[in-house]
């Protein structure tokens, strides 16, 4: 009887949980919430690769065992994600594929020059990444939006940044003239591929608004650094 379900699920397109589609298939086949939860997935893995560099530069063993337990937790979350397209039906590393291209073009247009700019990289551009998706995620399904949510209410890698950056600006009046001209070249990179992303899972959204919102939020924790944005 077993196999006649699955073969009567087969005939009519049904994919089971927790079996991936062919990768092939995934191109036409991907639904808003799955490509919602790959470009989390994709935004874990960017800050997982960020934290493990860090980790290796960090001038010393204490940042170095801090950065290194950050890229731990995201690459762990990247892991949730991964599992729920799974149980979707969704092969992840597929699906992430289809989009790296614009994040390895942000990626490339914003290296940056030594460790600090490296950590005001993360700072700006997950805390940015993380209210966009914010945004997002009330648009899937209930299960769906609990595994997000978890990501995004992750809070200790902006909470080791702010403190970590927080040190050094108040410390050197030209580190902090130099990472405030960075942030504000990242935070404009940062709010274009926000709304691209934004508008690529719901085309409805309104837009303006919401990455007006997410300008305000970013310029109060610069300031909370005692940084113009």
């Amino acid at each position: 009887m077993s196999h006649d379900h699955d073969t009567n699920a087969s005939e009519q397109g049904i994919q089971r949980p927790g079996h991936p589609r062919p990768a092939a298939a995934q191109d036409h086949e991907a639904a808003p919430a799955a490509r919602i939860l790959a470009f989390l997935a994709l935004a874990e893995l960017s800050s997982f690769e960020r934290f493990s560099t860090d980790a290796q530069f960090a001038p010393n063993l204490e940042d170095k065992v801090a950065l290194g337990g950050l890229a731990v937790a995201e690459y762990r979350l990247f892991e949730v994600l991964r599992q729920r397209l799974a149980a979707l039906g969704f092969e992840a590393v597929a699906l992430m594929e289809e989009m790296q291209g614009p994040l390895q073009a942000f990626t490339r247009q914003t290296r940056p020059g030594d460790w600090y700019e490296s950590l005001m990289k993360s700072y700006v551009v997950d805390s940015i990444f993380r209210d966009v998706h914010r945004e997002v995620i009330t648009r899937l399904d209930e299960e769906s939006r609990t595994v997000a949510l978890a990501v995004v209410d992750h809070t200790a890698p902006a909470e080791y940044l702010h403190e970590r950056l927080g040190e050094a600006v108040a410390e050197d009046e030209l580190l902090a003239g130099r990472l405030a001209l960075w942030g504000r070249r990242l935070v404009a990179e940062s709010i274009r591929r926000g709304r691209e992303t934004l508008l690529q899972a719901d085309p409805e959204a309104p837009a303006a608004q919401i990455m007006s919102s997410v300008t305000e939020a970013h310029s109060k924790r610069m300031a909370s650094l005692g940084l113009v944005a």
